[in-house]
């Protein structure tokens, strides 16, 4: 039998994904923020074609899109997913 090589490492803490994925939350928090402007939650929630519940979970840090939901928001904003929850912080428009 073969010995399995693991890709991660072992020892890595597991708060150190907890701490990346809240960092995402809050850079995802700042940046719809930046995206909404003078639009309200209920502005906002009727423009992304949302629940005013979700939209408001999402600006308060109680839930992260899904996946579906975020190429939802980057879409409608013109922006790209990574740089909606902060993975390229380059590009902010698509082309």
């Amino acid at each position: 039998m073969e010995d399995i090589v693991y890709i991660f490492e072992t020892e890595s803490p597991l708060n150190e994904t907890e701490e990346i994925q809240e960092k995402r939350q809050r850079i995802f928090m700042q940046n719809l923020q930046k995206l909404r402007g003078e639009m309200s939650d209920a502005e906002l929630a009727d423009f992304l074609e949302m629940k005013y519940g979700t939209i408001y979970q999402y600006l308060t840090g109680r839930r992260f899109p899904s996946l579906q939901a975020a190429a939802q928001i980057a879409e409608k904003f013109g922006v790209s997913i990574d740089w909606l929850v902060g993975i390229n912080e380059e590009t902010e428009k698509q082309n």
